[in-house]
């Protein structure tokens, strides 16, 4: 696991957001935003991390947060 990966979970629980909502927004594989959660993949950019923020209504703290992790 890694910290991305923890937050991201974190986050996604706290706002119950559907993977799948935020995968279609993103325009990503399901699977791709799993890896993610899992720790198994890094984002591949940080606009990719910004639209997620964004799709989830990220404060601005808690986006960057995500974008340091």
């Amino acid at each position: 696991m890694s910290v991305f990966s923890d937050l991201l979970k974190n986050y996604i629980h706290e706002k119950k957001i559907k993977v799948m909502a935020l995968a279609q927004y993103c325009d990503l594989e399901r699977s791709t935003v799993y890896k993610f959660i899992n720790g198994k993949r890094e984002p591949m950019s940080t606009e990719l991390v910004e639209q997620m923020a964004y799709f989830m209504k990220l404060t601005p703290s808690e986006t960057y947060q995500l974008k340091e992790s």
